[in-house]
């Protein structure tokens, strides 16, 4: 497994709509509409969530993935959200293969994550139990079982670190992607953007 410590790409959006804003407060603590990782045209958090830039040096989201991926087999997916004034926090995460169709599939491996599903894309993200923290980080886990083929997939995710004011306002949002590729003949990882790989 490579721990990627990704150093944030630029993506613009929102885990809302600008009518229904995010605020981890009410409606969408349990769960993020859809659709909202910043992958193949979707938006992040950020065009909802406002008063700072997108992916502040203060925090990060960290998400481990594998070096690459055996057709079939599971693997542990890891994602970390830390900010130094986030009272509350979410994500959305989503893994398709380079048409933009569902790659494998997620298993939830404790009550914290949940699935849902639009037009035939699955969408792992946070629940109402592990959306508060007291702490400056949270962390959510849970499974990926691969595709039956090998191929080229792509890891679209989103974070919010909210300050838990119930507005969209003061809020720091975070966006990541990273490319795995199959083992079909030990193919390694290929990840874009600027990463850190601890040793």
């Amino acid at each position: 497994m490579t721990h990627l410590r990704i150093l944030l790409l630029a993506l613009s959006g929102a885990l809302v709509t600008a009518s229904a804003p995010l605020v981890l407060h009410g409606t969408f603590r349990d769960a993020p509409p859809p659709a909202h990782t910043g992958g193949f045209g979707e938006p992040t958090c950020h065009a909802c969530h406002v008063g700072s830039d997108l992916n502040d040096a203060r925090g990060a989201l960290d998400i481990t993935v594998p070096d690459y991926y055996t057709p079939g087999a599971s693997y542990g997916i890891r994602v970390r959200l830390k900010h130094p004034e986030m009272m509350a926090g979410g994500f959305q995460l989503s893994i398709r293969d380079a048409s933009g169709a569902q790659a494998g599939r997620f298993v939830m491996d404790t009550a914290s994550t949940g699935v849902t599903t639009l037009n035939g894309i699955a969408y792992v993200h946070h629940r109402r139990v592990s959306a508060s923290t007291n702490t400056d980080s949270i962390v959510w886990t849970f499974d990926w079982i691969a595709p039956d083929r090998a191929g080229s997939v792509t890891i679209h995710s989103a974070a919010n670190a909210a300050n838990d004011d119930a507005s969209p306002l003061g809020d720091f949002v975070y966006a990541e992607s990273a490319v795995v590729n199959g083992r079909a003949h030990g193919t390694p990882v290929s990840v874009p953007g600027t990463i850190k790989r601890p040793h």
